[in-house]
């Protein structure tokens, strides 16, 4: 890699801690210690501000950067972003998730940004979202593109669905990639995150709708097992859940332990990640799943299959369906072959082809391209 002590920021719209704010945390960790002169910009504080402190990776807060969407608080983060780029003149601007990327990638040529990359985690227009809606975030999103030097998308699929079939060219392909981590051994990891003995399923990390943990719940219910479902994570949809599986009559059975640090050093605990989501990209859980040798169900949706070939590296249901999630989670319960020759098959396809190294190189190439 030769990052040639570029000054490098990146823009991110929030600072918890997800597959985004991962990506970010790690190309930032890598080219400081190559000497780049390496700055973040994303709202609040969280997950990822602490880690960012922790490698003395300097964090600069965009006070009005939200989620939600408010014309008034974008118009700020707006001129705010501008003012620090203007200030502070970086070689490269990486923007990264769809608020920050289309706000940040204008203010980027404002200011001057020799180079822009956006990384697109997700085109927001596929979102269950009403046809208006769409259509906005479509046009949004496009100018993203076209205010974008380089745009990085996550998967083939990825780029056939870019809402910029003109401006195709400044697409390039490099899935995320993961490093070997640290596993717990299994009797620790049952301890630190005080599961009963018997069989877990795992699912979250970030508890918003795109993530179908209700669906998840429903499948639950429905399985014909015995079994437990262990939550992780935290978000706006944590009361609404906890009232749902109380009502399906399985809050018994379901623990919601909130934010776990360093979570994925705990995989070795649960027999089974399940992912139900409504919407993603390319899921880097799945990736830390597969790499702690876990089987996964996950519905099709995004870029998932890239990672979950139905039967081979796991279980492929259609989303927003409860019976066909539950049908999954009961084979998974009983089958023990199946659940062993699938993780052994996921752990493999991961190595071989969602390498961190590779990401790393691929994308810092391009911060040094015309």
């Amino acid at each position: 890699m030769e990052p040639a002590l570029k000054k490098v920021f990146y823009l991110i719209t929030k600072s918890n801690w997800g597959g985004a704010q991962h990506y970010v945390y790690t190309l930032a960790k890598t080219l400081t210690l190559h000497g780049a002169d390496v700055g973040v910009l994303a709202g609040g504080t969280g997950t990822l501000t602490e880690k960012l402190a922790e490698e003395h990776i300097r964090y600069i807060p965009i006070r009005a950067l939200v989620r939600d969407i408010s014309l008034f608080a974008e118009l700020r983060s707006f001129f705010e972003i501008i003012r620090i780029l203007k200030k502070e003149r970086p070689d490269v601007l990486h923007v990264n998730s769809s608020k920050a990327g289309g706000i940040g990638a204008l203010a980027g040529r404002i200011a001057g940004v020799p180079r822009i990359i956006f990384t697109a985690h997700g085109w927001p227009h596929q979102e269950p979202r009403p046809l208006y809606a769409r259509a906005l975030i479509w046009i949004a999103s496009y100018f993203t593109v076209l205010f974008s030097h380089t745009v990085i998308v996550l998967s083939e699929r990825e780029h056939a669905i870019a809402p910029a079939p003109l401006l195709r060219k400044k697409l390039v392909v490099i899935p995320v990639g993961i490093a070997p981590y640290p596993l717990l051994p299994y009797a620790q990891a049952r301890t630190e995150l005080n599961l009963s003995d018997g069989f877990w399923f795992c699912t979250g990390t970030e508890l918003t709708p795109n993530k179908g943990i209700d669906i998840t719940l429903h499948a639950f219910a429905e399985a014909a097992t015995d079994a437990h479902l262990l939550i992780l994570g935290t978000g706006e949809e944590r009361n609404r859940l906890e009232s749902l599986a109380e009502a399906l009559g399985i809050l018994h059975r379901v623990l919601f332990a909130g934010f776990v640090p360093n979570a994925r050093t705990l995989f070795s605990a649960i027999d089974c990640f399940v992912l139900g989501s409504r919407k993603e990209g390319l899921p880097f859980t799945l990736l830390e799943a597969g790499m702690a040798h876990v089987p996964v169900i996950a519905t099709n949706v995004g870029s998932v299959k890239n990672i979950i070939r139905n039967e081979e590296t796991g279980l492929l249901v259609s989303p927003q369906t409860p019976k066909e999630l539950a049908d999954a989670m009961t084979r998974i319960y009983s089958d023990a072959d199946l659940r062993n020759r699938i993780r052994e098959h996921l752990h493999a396809h991961v190595i071989r082809n969602f390498s961190e190294d590779d990401m790393i190189r691929d994308t810092v190439r391009l911060y040094s391209e015309p």
